[in-house]
Formats: C-alpha cells, sequence, structure tokens
C-alpha cells in the first residue's frame, strides 16, 4: 500500500512536472542497484536488504516539493532565470516541511523519516556546493545521497521540454567529470560498476514498464474480458457470480473452469502455450508456501503484461498455466513467448532478492482443436523442462503432417 500511494502521489508530480512518469520508476531503480552494490562495497554503510527495500521506496517521494511550485515556471522551456531557479530551489524544502507537518505518530515512522532526509536534501552535494542547507561529506545522509545520483542520471538521460536526453555514456563522463556537482567517490564507483546493467534495464523498462504498471495498478480482473456487454464502474451481482465461477482467486488470471467451459470444444484457436513454473516445489518447501503464493501471482500478472486483451491467459492447476491465442503472426508469437521467458527471468521479490524464478515454456502454432494444440504445447513444454528456463515452440503443418521445432 505504501508503493500504491507513493506511485500514485509520484506521477501526479511527475505528470504536473511535463516530466515521464517513468522518472519516478527509473529512481527507485537506479537507487536499489546503487544500494546493493554499495554493500558489496563497502562496510562504511551497514544497509540491511530491508533498507535498501525502505530507500527505494521513499525515492519515489524526493520531488513532491514541485508541486507547489508555478507550471510557468515548471514547465517552462529554455533556461530558467536566477530569479526562477531560486524559486524551484524551494521544492526541497517543501517537499519536505509538507512530511514534517504531518501528525507526530506518522513523522515517526521509518519510510516517513526516511522520505523526509531525501525531500529536503536530495539537491545537496558532496563538496557542500549543493541546496537547501550546503551540507558536505557525510553530513549528507546516505539515503539522499544516493537518490541524488540517481535523479541526476536520469534527468541527464531523459528527454525534458526544455532538453534533449544524453546518451548513457555522455550521462556517465559528465557525472564522473563533476558537470553536474560532486558526488561521493564510492557512489561513483558504483555507479561504474552497474553501468552496463543499468543502461540494459533501463532501456526495458522504457520499453515495457509503463504499460505493465498500468495494467499491475489496475484492477485484477479485467472485466472487459468476461463482460464486453456490461461496463459499470460497480460489479453487479451476475458479475460477482462470474468472478467467482472463472476467476482464479490467488492470480486473478481464468482459471480450469474457464478453460473447460469454453475451449474444450473450440476450432478456431491460432496457437497454445503451456507453461511451468521451474522449481516451484524447491521453492515452496525452502521459502514457505506464503512466498510460492507470491511467485505464482507475480509470473500470472507478468504473462498478462506480455499479452494481448484478445489473449487467455489461465491459471490451469497449481503451477501450471495455459495461453490461448487468436489470430497472431507466428513471428510476434515467437517474440512473445520470448518475452514472456526474459521478463520472469529478470522479476525480484523484494522481500526475498535472492530467489530466482524462470518458467519452461512449450508452444504450439497452427490450425487444430483445443485437444491437439494443448497436447503439442504440453509435449514442447517438457522438452522445455529438461533444461528449464526455455522456450520450445512446435509450428503444425496440416498439409505436411509434419512439425518443425525451435
Amino acid at each position: 500500500n505504501n508503493r500504491l500511494m507513493i506511485s500514485i502521489l509520484s506521477h501526479i508530480v511527475e505528470f504536473r512536472n511535463g516530466e515521464s512518469g517513468l522518472h519516478i520508476l527509473h529512481v527507485n531503480t537506479i537507487t536499489k542497484y546503487l544500494l546493493k552494490q554499495l554493500v558489496r562495497l563497502t562496510d562504511q554503510y551497514p544497509l540491511s536488504k530491508a533498507d535498501i527495500s525502505l530507500i527505494s521506496t521513499a525515492s519515489g517521494l524526493h520531488d513532491i516539493g514541485k508541486i507547489s511550485i508555478s507550471d510557468t515556471i515548471l514547465n517552462k522551456h529554455g533556461r530558467l532565470t536566477a530569479e526562477e531557479f531560486e524559486v524551484i530551489k524551494t521544492h526541497s524544502m517543501i517537499g519536505a516541511n509538507m512530511l514534517l507537518d504531518l501528525p507526530i505518530e506518522q513523522q515517526e515512522a521509518p519510510l516517513v523519516i526516511v522520505a523526509t532526509e531525501i525531500c529536503r536534501w536530495h539537491h545537496e552535494r558532496y563538496d557542500g556546493n549543493g541546496y537547501p542547507d550546503g551540507l558536505k561529506g557525510e553530513e549528507i545522509p546516505i539515503a539522499a545521497q544516493v537518490v541524488a545520483l540517481a535523479d541526476v542520471y536520469d534527468a541527464l538521460t531523459s528527454e525534458r521540454c526544455y532538453k534533449k536526453a544524453y546518451s548513457h555514456e555522455e550521462a556517465l563522463k559528465m557525472i564522473l567529470e563533476g558537470q553536474c556537482g560532486a558526488f561521493n567517490p564510492i557512489l561513483l564507483r558504483c555507479l561504474q560498476e552497474i553501468a552496463d546493467t543499468l543502461e540494459s534495464e533501463l532501456m526495458d523498462i522504457s520499453s515495457e514498464q509503463e504499460t505493465e504498471n498500468i495494467q499491475s495498478i489496475r484492477h485484477k480482473i479485467d472485466y472487459d474480458r468476461l463482460f464486453s456487454y456490461e461496463k459499470y464502474t460497480f460489479l453487479s451481482r451476475k458479475q460477482r457470480e462470474l468472478q467467482l465461477l472463472y476467476i482464479d482467486s490467488l492470480t486473478s488470471v481464468y482459471n480450469r473452469r474457464y478453460y473447460d467451459e469454453h475451449f474444450q470444444g473450440a476450432d478456431d484457436i491460432q496457437a497454445m502455450v503451456v507453461i511451468d513454473v521451474d522449481n516451484f516445489k524447491y521453492i515452496n518447501d525452502n521459502y514457505g508456501h506464503d512466498a510460492g503464493d507470491i511467485v505464482l501471482q507475480r509470473i500470472a500478472q507478468t504473462v498478462l503484461s506480455c499479452v494481448r486483451k484478445t489473449d487467455a491467459v489461465i491459471r490451469y492447476g497449481g503451477d501450471e498455466f495455459v495461453i490461448i491465442f487468436f489470430s497472431i503472426p507466428p513471428d510476434i508469437f515467437e517474440k512473445k513467448l520470448e518475452r514472456i521467458r526474459h521478463s520472469v527471468d529478470r522479476l525480484i521479490i523484494e522481500d526475498c532478492p535472492e530467489l530466482h524464478m524462470s518458467v519452461s515454456i512449450g508452444g504450439s502454432y497452427g490450425s487444430g482443436t483445443t485437444k491437439k494444440l494443448f497436447k503439442a504445447a504440453d509435449n514442447m513444454m517438457y522438452q522445455s523442462k529438461n533444461t528449464k528456463n526455455k522456450v520450445t515452440i512446435c509450428f503444425l503443418n496440416e498439409d505436411k503432417g509434419s512439425r518443425d521445432f525451435i
């Protein structure tokens, strides 16, 4: 709930500021990677996994003070005057004061304490030439130091109303040469060491995550798929009954009953996919069934984010999912399955960051009955299972009665 509310508030600020809504997600991601690398390099900052998660979450509030800045200045095209820049600089104090005005019991919450530090001091610089208080070196809390560097990197590599985006290489060069102010030398080393990973990760986020985020914070059940004839802002009794009948309560995708009643006799399916979660028993045995449930939920939502509204995602049973495709070109089909595999492979569960998830995917493409396509896809999935974290596809050729394997 903290992450959701911070995301909502942060996006309000960012959209008003004329910046990409991805800025918050980028700063969160960069902050997390920097902190993880920092604890690998030095014991100077004894940060736990919980601390890293807390700081990364609180980073989303770093610019809330901008909500008080006039649109004329905030979205000005071109260079700010000295007077306008002084106004912009007030956002750091304003953001901190907003949090300090909360009831005392809320001010003492760890998230608020860290967010207040970040709001006030994320424009301080290691040499003391930042604002608003001119703090120097380790006078600046490490949370604010890291978010400051993350904020600058993303500001450089993102397009703004007043500038074009710099390349990853140009941004690194500018930061390391001190063109954007002085930063903690250890953090600069961290940035250099995660640079390649960071560039790849942010490119993936920019191209895919906006859609995934929208889908993950909307209603978990896309009622348009079930109730195209009704588009109410509330659930009717009939809708609630259908939800109970056809939606899996854990993952919010379709359930086995929906598959049995709607697709068993279908003969117009273009392609079918069977997905099995790798090492699921090991996850349950070693991390507990609660972690196993989270894994299934995250994988289900990831699969949903990779397919179209016209495709059906079904929890077929246990840790097995089925996807049914209609009217999809073969090359797009291949790319979607690889995207699913790659997206699951990148998933991280905040409370269990060491837990790696992967799936074995089997696909069958070509006209045929549900039974025929399922059997072929299931066979392909078991081939993938031999090595795990793999996609295997067969193309059914009705004329030749042959199969091509990938």
